[in-house]
């Protein structure tokens, strides 16, 4: 597979395996006690996603990413450029001197790679991420999302119609819309795991009836639905002919609507190139059966169904087969079997895609507080995470602006009674007085629903220092949680009330203690030995020093870890 190079590649490469791990702020809670698992975090994205690490590597199922899209314009917040001052201070850092001779593309790139890295880690195997993107950096995220997330596991590509009038940003075309490339982790996995799962179910929350679709609608014992345009037999000049066909794809199909009963008969014959009616047909038409065939229009040559027979046979067992009295078979369209399509026109499915609706609901929610030129549309955003056939996910967007998807979880949340939880990331200032505003707001017009609620995280102090000793100042808490996190990829249990203050928790057969002190040096010996009551097989213990025996360590099933030595580093 071809990669992409540009100036400052090796330097970022690698990049995101430097990343100091820094713990994470809780500055307050809203509308809850508690903290939630709904999070807002002001900080750079990339050092936000390596202290998500603990806890969340290969947990996010949905990511949302909108990033910068370069578009050359002066303003980083609100126009999408790389000349922020503080992406040029960090460019010099890692990239170095030859950093003052990139591109904007090279920045752009640098910009983005270490953060797709870190991101890769965080999506589950069977996760899905979404990138919106325009002409700017379109290609050059295609290909280092190909070299990242692998080209085997690319889905597809969006067009967002999200302007129909078009900017006036070009001499020649007025651009109407942008892309949203779609990758999954693993599509071997992701594959395994929703074959069961009902993953066309894309638009049980969009309107079926709306303005743009005129289609009648009918209703059987599974619904309403609507007529198709995927016609599967009857006389059309698509179909291909049986002559030029594999013979196991020219059948005729008979149903009996009284019984809800379907069989497939070969009853085509090579020679004369004609369907002939077999006696097994005439005893089906003589118990009530109707017999359909698939003809050539204009010539009425023997043409062959849309679909192969295993395929027919699965979508009458779905109920997705409209049998029609004028000798057609169409499918049928339901409101819980719509499936997308990769041209997303404004307005298709009910979907309201443009820029101009989403600026006024957000200055709507926001009280007329809006500087967002282009924010995302909540009803495209509802859609992308609605694709996933999976109600209880975590969902990501490191590059969260005015809060968008945050507002798309907690309507879908309310339409469907799920259980997503949001973690929207924003280095900027705005991250309070617009992203978490805009959720508070969403909330309290959504009161009802007591699901609702987040905590607001700022970024804290690293929890090493330059000589990788712990930080005495991040406090035992946050370090405790490091230590259980990067040992059992679990929560630590902080309501769990024992007699040593030292035990982390259990995590099947083995118990672990972190037996630490900022003022002190800690021995694990046999006096601290005896101050643990609990028993179990297997005992990890840290401490500073230890001044029992390897014999007797391998006797008592314990494994001892020196800190700050032995604390795996992110």
């Amino acid at each position: 597979m071809p990669t992409l190079e540009w100036i400052g590649k090796e330097k970022v490469i690698n990049h995101h395996q430097k990343i100091k791990y820094r713990v994470l702020n809780q500055v307050y809670n809203f509308n809850t006690t508690k903290e939630s698992s709904n999070l807002i975090i002001n900080g750079d994205n990339l050092e936000v996603l390596k202290s998500l690490l603990p806890k969340y590597e290969g947990r996010v199922k949905v990511i949302y990413l909108d990033p910068p899209y370069n578009t050359g314009k002066e303003n980083w917040v609100y126009n999408d450029n790389v000349n922020d001052p503080r992406l040029q201070k960090w460019l010099g850092e890692v990239v170095g001197s030859e950093g003052e001779d990139l591109s904007r593309h090279d920045k752009w790139l640098c910009m983005m790679y270490p953060r797709l890295k870190l991101i890769h880690k965080l999506l589950s195997d069977d996760g899905v991420i979404f990138m919106s993107i325009d002409n700017n950096e379109f290609e050059n995220l295609k290909h280092i999302s190909d070299e990242i997330f692998g080209e085997n596991n690319f889905i597809t590509n969006f067009a967002v119609e999200n302007n129909p009038k078009g900017r006036k940003n070009n001499i020649f075309v007025a651009e109407s819309y942008e892309y949203c490339l779609l990758y999954c982790k693993n599509k071997i996995k992701i594959s395994e795991e929703l074959k069961n799962k009902n993953i066309k179910k894309f638009f049980n929350n969009i309107e079926f009836d709306n303005d743009k679709d005129k289609r009648k609608i009918y209703s059987d014992e599974f619904g309403d639905f609507k007529q198709s345009k995927r016609q599967v037999v009857g006389v059309n000049k698509s179909n291909k002919l049986c002559s030029e066909s594999n013979i196991d794809r020219c059948f005729t199909i008979y149903y009996k609507a009284n019984d809800y009963k379907m069989s497939l008969l070969d009853e085509y014959d090579v020679e004369s190139d004609q369907y002939f009616l077999s006696e097994e047909g005439k005893a089906l038409i003589e118990d009530g059966y109707v017999r359909y065939t698939c003809l050539r229009k204009g010539t009425n040559e023997p043409a062959v169904p849309l679909y192969s027979k295993d395929t027919v046979i699965d979508k009458f067992n779905e109920h997705k087969l409209f049998f029609k009295s004028d000798g057609t078979i169409y499918e049928k369209d339901r409101k819980s079997s719509m499936q997308i399509t990769s041209l997303l026109t404004n307005k298709k499915f009910g979907l309201d895609l443009m820029t101009e609706s989403a600026r006024a609901l957000l200055e709507r929610i926001l009280k007329g507080a809006n500087k967002f030129e282009n924010p995302k549309n909540v009803q495209f955003i509802k859609a992308l995470i609605s694709l996933y056939p999976d109600n209880d996910v975590i969902v990501l967007d490191p590059f969260a602006g005015s809060g968008t998807t945050g507002h798309a979880v907690i309507d879908l949340n309310k339409e469907d009674q799920g259980n997503r939880k949001f973690i929207l990331i924003e280095m900027m200032d705005y991250a309070e007085s617009v992203t978490a505003k805009r959720i508070k707001n969403v909330i309290e017009e959504t009161q009802k629903n007591t699901k609702n609620n987040f905590t607001f995280y700022t970024l804290g102090d690293f929890l090493f220092t330059e000589e990788f000793n712990l930080n005495k100042e991040v406090g035992q808490k946050m370090i405790r949680q490091y230590i259980y996190y990067m040992e059992t990829k679990k929560d630590i249990d902080n309501s769990i009330i024992t007699d040593n203050p030292y035990y982390l928790g259990t995590n099947e057969i083995t118990d672990y203690y972190f037996y630490y002190d900022k003022d002190k040096v800690t021995n694990l010996n046999f006096d601290f030995l005896s101050s643990i009551k609990k028993k179990n097989e297997v005992y990890v213990i840290y401490a500073d020093k230890c001044t029992i025996s390897d014999r007797d360590l391998d006797r008592l099933n314990i494994v001892f870890k020196k800190i700050p030595r032995d604390i795996s580093k992110l």
